[in-house]
């Protein structure tokens, strides 16, 4: 039995609303670990990933403080496992052939839970093709990546923050 404060609830959601929580789920995603390599039995998250995830929030720049004991962690695993998943169609900027520079084709799908995932996912596609270093992905996304849509609704993600992306 978990016992939770009546507010403890609203302190998950609006942390999970920020923008370091987001990119810290992002990223959780990115590893396709099980979500029970950092939960309990009860679904509850152990104390190392809770510390571990209030340590990444502070260096993220995490703006709640005051928090619940687990309000980050059980944010983030919301987001990395429960979240519905959106999907986006990138178009590379390919004029033709199947593939743009090396290995990149010209239109890749991804399935994400936010904007943040969809940045790392195709800053690894970058780096992984074309055997980069995080500060020449930066180059390359500005090049090689000309739109990213959303396929359910069509909404045109314009840009997304390439220096948090890398971790800049």
């Amino acid at each position: 039995m978990t016992i939770e404060h009546p507010r403890y609830a609203e302190a998950v959601d609006t942390v999970a609303a920020d923008p370091a929580v987001q990119r810290m789920a992002a990223e959780l995603r990115l590893d396709n670990m099980p979500r029970e390599t950092f939960t309990h039995a009860s679904n509850t998250p152990t104390m190392p990933f809770m510390e571990r995830a209030n340590d990444a929030y502070q260096r993220y720049g995490g703006s709640a403080y005051g928090l619940f004991l687990g309000t980050v962690a059980n944010a983030v695993l919301r987001l990395a496992y429960d979240s519905p998943l959106r999907r986006y169609e990138v178009r590379t900027g390919s004029t033709g052939g199947d593939t743009v520079g090396v290995g990149i084709p010209p239109l890749v799908t991804f399935e994400v839970i936010n904007d943040a995932e969809l940045g790392l996912r195709i800053a690894d596609l970058v780096r992984n093709a074309h055997n980069l270093d995080r500060e020449q992905v930066v180059v390359e996304l500005y090049t090689s990546v000309a739109e990213a849509r959303r396929e359910d609704t069509g909404e045109r993600l314009e840009s997304f923050a390439v220096d948090e992306v890398i971790g800049r």
